[in-house]
This record gives C-alpha cells, structure tokens and sequence, in this order.
C-alpha cells in the first residue's frame, strides 16, 4: 500500500484497500490459528485412536493364532493407505474369517466402533471452535448489512 502514487488513487480509496488488506491478514491468521487447531487434534486423536485399537484387539474373543494375523493386516492397511485415504480396517478381518465366525465379526464391528467414537470426539472442540469462529466472521457482514 506505500508504494502507491498518493496522486492517482484517492484517499479514502487508499483506506478502503488498506481495510481490506488488514480484514485478509486476520482470516489468514485465522485460518492458520486453525489449521495449527486441527492438526493437534488429529495427532491426538490418532494416538488414542491406536491406544483404544490396540486394547480392542487384545480384549476380543478371538484366539491368539487369529488375532496376530489380524493385526500384523490391519498395520499393512494402515502402513499402506495413502495419505488422507481411509484405510479399509475390515479386509484383515474378513482374511480371518469375519463371514463365518461371529467372534471375528464381533471384534471388526468393535474395533470399527471404538475407532469411530474415539476419532468423533477428538474433533468435536476443534469443530466448535471453528463454527465460533465462523460465526463471529458474520458479525461484521451483518453491521455492514443493517448499515446499508
């Protein structure tokens, strides 16, 4: 904004941009401020998300000789899933006989859900905090809405 021409461009044309300019580096910062937000919580998550996985598979009714195969296939899955992809945390399962045998289906189902829970509430003050954010970005649209 310094380097323009004070003759060609207006005075209260050169306040309005520097108010834009100013309005663009806070939703930068806030995006950033959120980002940081997110990312946090998508570390801890995933660490209790393996915390409570590990002791789903540990506590599940399904013998030993199946449980090792079990978790040796849900580590390939999620070694091998590309970078914001879901890994499918069933085929491991269904390897080990989740069509026939009801204990493989019930830890499958329990892992799914423990893995969902945990993942859902990890991000619920994330998400929170970013509708607030949101909606105090209204605030001023709203003013300027009454105003005109």
């Amino acid at each position: 904004m310094a380097a323009f021409d004070r003759t060609i461009i207006a005075r209260e044309t050169r306040l309005y941009f520097r108010d834009v300019y100013d309005h663009v580096v806070r939703i930068h910062e806030s995006i950033d401020t959120m980002r940081e937000l997110l990312t946090s919580a998508l570390d801890s998550a995933g660490n209790k998300a393996l915390l409570v996985g590990t002791r789903t598979i540990l506590d599940a009714n399904v013998p030993l000789r199946k449980k090792v195969p079990i978790s040796l296939g849900l580590r390939d899955a999620l070694q091998s899933a590309k970078k914001g992809e879901v890994p499918d945390l069933g085929k491991p399962f269904d390897d080990a006989g989740a069509g026939s045998s009801d204990n493989v289906r019930h830890a499958k189902d329990s892992l799914v859900n423990a893995l969902q829970s945990v993942l859902t509430r990890g991000f619920r003050s994330s998400f929170a905090l970013s509708a607030l954010f949101a909606l105090l970005a209204l605030v001023p649209a709203l003013r300027l809405r009454r105003a005109s």
